[in-house]
């Protein structure tokens, strides 16, 4: 899979160093524009800045860790723009690293390789997973969420509760559509124990633990 997941990235090398003008040019910039008033006036998670909309500058969003991903990068002496990609990048391959750990469990490893396979391959995927966009850092958050719960449901162990709270968190915190979209299947599915008739699979859906894992995050 590291092999794999590093030939994956070394093929997004060579764009890396493009300005950040492609498709939605005017989001990719809004994101980096954040990011480099993280590197140059200090990370400040709760008032990001996007000075074109005039004073005070702020402008409330989603919590940005994704930009301040991208500000760290830029503070190791990485210019702008290969900052923003680089960041964008690495989110992707944490997401293709997700989606193999929760394909694995749920059909095998065969199967989680070409999951993976089609997740890196395709054209959607060389176009977006080099860009200033912070799609990607909630889909490795909210994929990891939702191997980590199923995990703690199918009776693993209790520590893969807190874990899947913690990713739950970030992925709600970076883009929350995309948590109630994980958060969905995470109620549904029938573990491994769940008997088959309708009153135990309500009960296990009202269980405290389960609902705090769709709830507290949101």
């Amino acid at each position: 899979l590291a092999a794999f997941l590093a030939a994956v990235a070394a093929l997004r090398v060579p764009s890396l160093g493009q300005p950040l003008l492609e498709w939605h040019g005017f989001r990719q910039t809004w994101t980096a524009w954040t990011a480099v008033l993280f590197h140059t006036e200090g990370i400040d998670l709760l008032h990001p800045k996007v000075p074109i909309f005039g004073p005070p500058w702020i402008l409330p969003s989603e919590l940005p860790l994704f930009q301040v991903l991208g500000a760290l990068l830029m503070n190791a002496g990485m210019p702008a723009d290969p900052a923003m990609r680089v960041a964008g990048l690495v989110s992707f391959v944490a997401a293709a690293a997700a989606l193999w750990l929760l394909v694995r469990d749920v059909a095998g490893r065969a199967v989680a390789f070409a999951a993976v396979a089609l997740f890196t391959l395709t054209p959607l995927a060389f176009l977006w997973s080099r860009t200033s966009m912070i799609e990607y850092l909630a889909v490795a958050a909210g994929l990891a969420y939702l191997w980590a719960g199923l995990r703690w449901r199918d009776g693993r162990g209790a520590r893969w509760w807190p874990i899947a709270l913690a990713f739950g968190l970030v992925c709600a915190l970076v883009k929350p559509p995309t948590f109630v979209a994980l958060a969905i299947p995470l109620a549904l599915a029938r573990d491994r124990v769940e008997s088959a008739n309708a009153v135990a699979w309500l009960r296990t859906r009202v269980d405290p633990r389960l609902v705090a894992l769709g709830v507290l995050p949101l």
